[in-house]
């Protein structure tokens, strides 16, 4: 994972990223705590990512059980992510 999307990962989930941990099960543990503590909050926190509502009824819809769903909402992140920090880098270049 870039260093570009890990700054993004933690400056939007509040913790400080680095290459011994996995962003991915850090954010898995932060979704999980925010579907527990904030579940009225998560709706804002994916609506600032652009995720698009129809991915996120997908993710919880697909989702086996309430265990799923955080790494599945992972996925999303991460994907928008990554495409952030490439959009980011092309316009770097231009």
């Amino acid at each position: 994972m870039s260093d570009d999307v890990r700054a993004l990962v933690g400056s939007t989930f509040l913790f400080e990223p680095n290459a011994e941990k996995d962003v991915r099960q850090i954010l898995v543990d932060r979704l999980t705590w925010v579907l527990d503590h904030q579940l009225d909050r998560l709706p804002h926190y994916l609506y600032r990512l652009d995720i698009p509502e129809h991915r996120v009824n997908e993710a919880f819809a697909s989702a086996e059980s309430a265990f799923d769903v955080p790494e599945k909402l992972a996925d999303l992140i991460l994907e928008r992510l990554l495409q952030i920090a490439e959009s980011r880098r092309r316009a770097c270049q231009d």
